[in-house]
């Protein structure tokens, strides 16, 4: 859940759907029609990522 919503149009209807809810295409769509939204986007999911991705355990040095 990241409480980010965007208009969308499903089935017909105008509603807002959760960033993590959108489809591949209608990420895609979302994309093109506000290609100025491009950077700000990028930011939140680097920030999204880096925050709730789990990073993977590293080795000590000589173990």
């Amino acid at each position: 859940m990241t409480g980010v919503y965007v208009r969308m149009k499903r089935d017909g209807c105008w509603d807002a759907i959760e960033f993590t809810d959108l489809t591949d295409d209608e990420l895609e769509q979302f994309a093109t029609d506000h290609p100025e939204q491009g950077w700000r986007w990028a930011t939140f999911l680097a920030k999204w990522i880096r925050d709730n991705v789990e990073k993977p355990a590293t080795s000590e040095p000589g173990g």
